[in-house]
C-alpha cells in the first residue's frame, strides 16, 4: 500500500500486479475463452452445462456491457462486434463458483 500526503489530504493507493484481475488465481480459469484476442465474437466453453449460469462483461471502468449472445449446453457465443477495441473482463458464475478472465477486443 502506497501513501501520499498532499496539503493535509491523505490518499491511499493499492498497487497490484497488472496481470491480476483482482480475483485469486485459484478462482479463475473455470472456463475457456477463445479466440482471445477477438474481433467479432468470442466463445465461452464451460466445463459442464448449467441451468444456473450468470455471465457478465465489464469494461476497464467496471461498467457492465450488454452484448448479444447464444447459449447451448456448455457453450456461450458472445457477439462482441459492437465493442470498442480494448480490454474487458468476462465474469461467469456457475453453481456458486466465480471465474473471471481478461478479454482483448481487437
Amino acid at each position: 500500500m502506497l501513501h501520499h500526503e498532499d496539503d493535509g489530504m491523505m490518499i491511499s493507493f493499492l498497487v497490484r500486479d497488472s496481470s491480476s484481475v483482482g480475483v485469486d488465481e485459484a478462482e479463475t480459469g473455470n472456463f475457456n475463452l477463445f479466440p482471445n484476442p477477438a474481433d467479432d465474437y468470442v466463445e465461452v466453453k464451460l466445463p459442464q452445462a448449467s441451468t444456473n449460469l450468470i455471465w457478465k462483461i465489464f469494461d476497464v471502468f467496471g461498467r457492465e456491457i450488454s452484448v448479444p449472445y447464444q447459449y447451448h449446453q456448455n457453450n456461450l457465443h458472445l457477439d462482441i462486434s459492437s465493442l470498442s477495441k480494448g480490454m474487458y473482463l468476462v465474469e461467469v458464475r456457475n453453481n456458486k463458483q466465480l471465474s473471471i478472465q481478461k478479454l482483448m477486443k481487437q
